[in-house]
C-alpha cells in the first residue's frame, strides 16, 4: 500500500506519459492498472491537468452504436377483444349524461 504522497509523487513524475496514453485512447481504467493506483485517482489528476474529455466507449456494443428500433404501436382498439370493445363503447355512451353533467 502507497501512501498518498508517493501516490502523487509517482503520478507527477509520470504526468506526461499518462496524458500520451489518454491522448492515444487508452482507457483510464487501463492506465490506472498500469499505474496501480485506481481509476478515481487517475480521473481526478486528468481533470486537474486539463486534458479530460467526454469520450465514448468503442466497445460498448460488438456491431458499433445501434438506434434502438421503434416500438410500432397499435391501436388500442386491435389490442383488446372486440366483445370488451363493444361493452367500453356501451359505458362510454351510458356515461356522457353524466360526465356532461358534472364538467359544464
Amino acid at each position: 500500500m502507497y501512501s498518498t504522497k508517493e501516490i502523487k509523487e509517482r503520478l507527477i513524475n509520470h504526468k506526461e506519459e499518462i496524458i500520451q496514453k489518454y491522448h492515444k485512447g487508452m482507457l483510464i481504467k487501463e492506465i490506472a492498472e498500469e499505474e496501480d493506483v485506481s481509476r478515481g485517482i487517475i480521473s481526478r489528476y486528468i481533470m486537474e491537468w486539463g486534458v479530460w474529455e467526454r469520450r465514448k466507449r468503442k466497445n460498448a456494443f460488438p456491431g458499433g452504436y445501434k438506434n434502438k428500433k421503434e416500438k410500432k404501436l397499435i391501436p388500442f382498439e386491435k389490442r383488446i377483444s372486440p366483445e370488451l370493445l363493444k361493452q367500453q363503447k356501451a359505458n362510454s355512451i351510458s356515461n356522457q349524461g353524466k360526465i356532461k353533467y358534472y364538467i359544464r
